[in-house]
């Protein structure tokens, strides 16, 4: 079952949906470092308290920002591929990419679109609007009419931090699903383009091979005293067809008496 699993998120990247338990131990857990840090009442050192939650404040803001950053990247990178995509496709319609199976061209061309698509769609998530907690005027005011504004200001932020990780942490995983699937569309281009030219290169090199392939075909035929007129021509194309040799017959006799 985990190797099946596996397989499937390879081709399909996929978030599993939290249990319901697991939703309220979430819950329970951040109520419970809400009440914490109202608590929370250092006697000495409060402006290193304040300093320590300032710095907790700035790298989650900076999460955020580079979460935000790379979304808008990959948002380019999308928009870059969408007309590699629509040429891709015309291509692969009128039959001009290498030799490949048609089924195969269009399966994973539309795998591709199908990947980027979804890489998108995961980053527009992570660029939605989203709500956010910060500390505000009406905070700092209420904060310097208590006795200890210091310790007031790191609880006031602190929370707001709290408050504000489960979206970040929602939007690193958006970037991190928009990722995946545009990692498996560039590798289903190379696929595309990788097989085709394969195809290509192997159909020449058989055309280019195909006339000794038959002379070699017909001497044999001679050899195990086969009459020329009941065998058959192969095609290497795959389309086996009866051969008529009256043309040959002068060219067999040669070489069945060398």
């Amino acid at each position: 079952m985990k190797w099946r699993y596996k397989v499937i998120h390879f081709f399909w990247p996929f978030l599993e949906s939290p249990r319901p338990c697991e939703i309220e131990s979430s819950r329970a857990r951040l109520e419970q470092q809400k009440d914490s840090i109202r608590n929370f009442s250092p006697e000495r050192e409060c402006d290193k308290a304040l300093e320590e939650a300032l710095r907790i404040s700035d790298a989650e803001e900076k999460r955020r920002n580079g979460s935000d950053q790379k979304a808008s990247t990959y948002l380019v990178v999308v928009s870059t591929l969408v007309p590699l995509l629509v040429t891709l496709a015309a291509t692969v319609w009128e039959s001009k990419v290498g030799s490949a199976p048609m089924y195969f061209n269009m399966c994973a061309l539309a795998l591709s679109v199908l990947y980027v698509s979804y890489a998108g769609v995961w980053a527009f998530r992570v660029l939605e609007v989203s709500v956010s907690h910060r500390i505000g005027v009406s905070d700092i005011l209420g904060s310097w009419s208590e006795n200890e504004p210091t310790i007031e200001i790191t609880k006031k932020t602190l929370l707001c931090t709290v408050q504000n990780q489960d979206g970040i942490n929602r939007k690193i995983t958006s970037i991190k699903m928009a990722h995946a699937f545009l990692l498996r569309a560039l590798l289903a281009f190379s696929i595309i383009l990788l097989v085709n030219i394969v195809f290509y290169f192997a159909s020449t090199m058989l055309s280019s091979y195909e006339g000794k392939l038959r002379h070699w075909a017909c001497k044999l035929l001679i050899t195990i005293d086969i009459h020329p007129d009941s065998c058959r021509e192969i095609d290497l194309l795959g389309n086996p067809s009866l051969a008529s040799f009256s043309a040959k017959e002068e060219q067999i006799d040669a070489l069945s008496t060398s």
